[in-house]
């Protein structure tokens, strides 16, 4: 499990949240407040994160993949889904764009935003030209 990619996934969900530019290249809990991503428990978000990982190395372009999150002690339910939009590649980067949806408690948040690896490496949260 790669705490980068947990980090990375909070810090472009709560940005992308927050109406923000993607300028940002540190990670800051504020920015989380009052988002779902930001109310995850650490068990939430390593399960969300296995469940990014791995869609975005094995499933298509415009394929959605449903998720829920169970209540623990530390947080509510969340469910949500995740579509990859398009996928490019240059020399050994892949990068792949992602829709996602979030619900939890009746609130509901959506966002996109680009995740790239070079070989086999780790899938980062990546700042893309549109």
């Amino acid at each position: 499990m790669s705490r980068r990619l947990v980090v990375n996934l909070r810090v472009c969900a709560g940005l992308a949240l927050c109406a923000m530019a993607w300028p940002a290249q540190a990670y800051f809990d504020h920015f989380l407040n009052n988002t779902i991503v930001g109310r995850l428990s650490r068990p939430q978000t390593e399960t969300l994160a296995d469940i990014y990982r791995k869609a975005l190395s094995e499933k298509d372009d415009g394929s959605s993949t449903p998720f829920e999150l169970p209540a623990d002690k530390d947080a509510k339910a969340a469910e949500g889904s995740m579509t990859l939009i398009q996928t490019t590649q240059k020399g050994d980067q892949r990068c792949r764009q992602v829709k996602s949806e979030f619900r939890q408690a009746g609130k509901s948040e959506k966002w996109t935003g680009w995740y790239c690896r070079k070989g086999d490496g780790d899938w980062r949260r990546t700042q893309m030209k549109q």
